[in-house]
């Protein structure tokens, strides 16, 4: 992992990044970081799952927290898209738009992870796929009936990990209709340190079957 030079992370720096108006993070790396003054200096940062880059329809102007930890202490970066860089897996190219400040919230490292799902919730299964993946939740497109579920209600969730199924009480936190497909993102209740353990391997790995296919394709 990188350090932090000048109040910003540097190239090579492992950080999170959350987008302001979609409150879910990916994680990511510094690609390079130029070495003018902290605002209005830029950032080239790649995300883990570039796909997603897609999906949350990120584009120039939008509003990005970096987020990264150096000896145990956690700095959020307030920047915004100046462009989405094409290629061999996406960048982001990021302005500095304020001071680096400190701060004490835990994200939940998450990757782009496809895996069976089957979601139980209002008494009716539905079966899908996972689209990614954390300790504290993941979001999947699953198959849609009747009137789709509201943020709050209650769900079950099945997961089938390398070290077996995966079965928790979960919380629906949104929806959105893709066709006669349904995008929901879950979080999930009250998970033990030991089930956060299971995810958590699953996440990681990820992550690095993503970096060793980046690195291949260079």
């Amino acid at each position: 992992m990188g350090d932090v030079s000048d109040g910003r992370p540097v190239a090579g720096t492992d950080v999170q990044l959350t987008p302001i108006t979609r409150g879910v993070s990916m994680t990511g790396w510094v690609e390079s970081a130029d070495g003018a003054t902290l605002v209005g200096s830029t950032l080239v940062v790649r995300p883990s799952a570039p796909e997603m880059t897609e999906t949350w329809g990120i584009e120039p102007g939008d509003r990005i927290e970096v987020f990264w930890r150096t000896r145990g202490v956690g700095h959020a970066l307030p920047a915004t898209v100046v462009a989405v860089l094409p290629g061999e897996g996406v960048c982001w190219e990021l302005r500095v738009v304020g001071p680096a400040e400190p701060s004490q919230r835990r994200q939940a490292v998450r990757a782009n992870v496809q895996l069976p799902v089957r979601v139980h919730v209002g008494g009716t299964d539905t079966v899908g796929d996972t689209v990614d993946l954390s300790e504290a939740g993941c979001r999947v497109m699953v198959d849609g009936w009747g009137l789709p579920p509201e943020p709050g209600a209650a769900a079950e969730i099945a997961l089938d990990l390398e070290d077996g199924e995966f079965v928790k009480q979960a919380r629906i936190v949104r929806v959105l209709l893709r066709g006669a497909r349904w995008f929901v993102s879950l979080e999930i209740v009250d998970p033990s340190e030991q089930e956060r353990d299971r995810l958590r391997r699953r996440v990681f790995q990820a992550l690095r079957e993503e970096r060793a296919r980046l690195a291949d394709a260079d």
